[in-house]
């Protein structure tokens, strides 16, 4: 997910938090998202079988696309039917449907945060939102007394409390991400230091004055040994 795309998620999941918290008393909330997850089926169904007869001939898909997209179409069509003729019937499954998107939105901040190969490195304190939000999950997912109708009170508010804690933890999220990038963009667009070439040190050549001693010792020598065959001659 992009940075983008984790921020504008997490405004919409942190205004829906607050709604959520903000009609927690009203007897009729939960039939009306109900209906929204009715029509939150319907439209997409109703889109998806009229683009199969209303595209051009020569962008269409292959016949097992095709099918498939008019199985899903025919499907989503027939559950948001349902779900918008019989709420009652569909309103104490609402439990499982805030419950899964508490796991999973919990489950995907801990991984946006802690995953090896994140740019950014994030504070260890940003864990604490979505693991509570995931533990929230859980929790309504096990109790058995969240899915009765006097308890849907709490149940309303305790995911608009999630929602409201995974939106700020994902702005935060977004902003650190972003800080963070720029930084790095900086820092590489920074001209490197020239490095400068290093000088060959000169062997410093010997005293002259040892230079100069040695010179005569190894020529008189040198001449002493050359004069002693001709004296030899000489005696024969």
């Amino acid at each position: 997910m992009s940075n983008k795309g984790n921020a504008l998620i997490s405004l919409i999941v942190l205004a829906l938090g607050v709604v959520f918290i903000w009609l927690c008393n009203r007897a009729d909330f939960l039939h009306s998202v109900v209906m929204l997850c009715g029509v939150a089926f319907v439209l997409p169904a109703v889109i998806s079988l009229l683009s199969m007869f209303l595209v051009s001939k020569d962008n269409r898909r292959s016949a097992g696309a095709r099918m498939i997209q008019m199985i899903c179409g025919v499907g989503g069509l027939g559950l948001g039917a349902c779900i918008l003729l019989m709420p009652d019937t569909f309103r104490p499954l609402l439990v499982y449907l805030f419950a899964a998107l508490l796991i999973v939105g919990g489950a995907l901040q801990i991984f946006l945060v802690s995953h090896k190969s994140r740019q950014v490195a994030y504070p260890g304190w940003l864990l604490v939102a979505p693991i509570l939000v995931l533990v929230a999950g859980v929790v309504m997912v096990s109790f058995e007394s969240f899915r009765h109708m006097e308890y849907e009170k709490w149940v309303v508010l305790i995911t608009g409390c999630a929602f409201v804690a995974y939106g700020l933890n994902g702005i935060i999220i977004s902003i650190i991400h972003y800080n963070g990038i720029r930084a790095i963009n900086r820092l590489a667009a920074m001209p490197a230091a020239p490095v400068q070439p290093e000088v060959a040190k000169v062997a410093e050549p010997a005293d002259v004055s040892e230079a100069v001693v040695a010179g005569p010792v190894s020529t008189v020598g040198a001449d002493r040994l050359d004069s002693e065959p001709s004296a030899d001659v000489e005696r024969d």
